[in-house]
């Protein structure tokens, strides 16, 4: 587990998504936690909301909504892989963040 991995991802997100001011939800790995990737949600006013000790499952909602109001209702069996990464786009980024909060 290394902090560049997630600090390069999020650099990739910052140049796709306006995302100052937003809060990311984490967990406490090492990779999280390393001063450099703070120092990184700092320089882009992103603040870091880390999930209780012994906690997992406060991940598992952020997870279990999605899939509940969309994968669950269609067959994702039968259509490409690509499609299914459409439909939670979409309802990420048009329905949940937008619309359902």
């Amino acid at each position: 587990m290394y902090s560049e991995l997630c600090i390069d991802t999020f650099k990739v997100a910052t140049n796709r998504f306006p995302i100052a001011g937003t809060v990311l939800l984490s967990g406490r790995g090492i990779q999280y936690t390393s001063e450099d990737f703070k120092a990184v949600l700092a320089r882009h006013n992103v603040i870091q909301s880390l999930n209780a000790v012994g906690h997992f499952y406060d991940n598992a909602r952020i997870f279990a909504t999605p899939k509940k109001e969309t994968l669950y209702r269609i067959p994702t069996y039968k259509i490409k892989k690509a499609q299914v990464k459409m439909v939670i786009f979409r309802y990420v980024f048009t329905y949940y963040n937008r619309i359902r909060i």
